[in-house]
C-alpha cells in the first residue's frame, strides 16, 4: 500500500535531501585537492530517504 507524504514531511525531506548534497560538496573539493583521506559521497542516493519512509519492518532494502 502506498501512502501519500504530509505536506510537512515532504518539506522536512527536501531540507534534510539538501543537507546531505550540500554536506558532500567540502569533502569531495577535500579529496580533490589531496587534503581528505577517505570519503563514500551520498549524492545521487537522496532518494532513499523517501523510500525509507514507505518502508515496513519486514520489508529487506539493499540500498547501496
Amino acid at each position: 500500500m502506498i501512502s501519500a507524504i504530509a505536506a510537512e514531511s515532504q518539506l522536512s525531506l527536501l531540507r534534510n535531501l539538501w543537507r546531505s548534497r550540500l554536506d558532500d560538496l567540502p569533502e569531495q573539493s577535500l579529496i580533490r585537492h589531496g587534503q581528505g583521506c577517505f570519503h563514500i559521497a551520498g549524492m545521487g542516493h537522496e532518494a532513499l530517504a523517501a523510500i525509507a519512509l514507505h518502508l515496513q519492518p519486514e520489508d529487506y532494502a539493499f540500498p547501496y
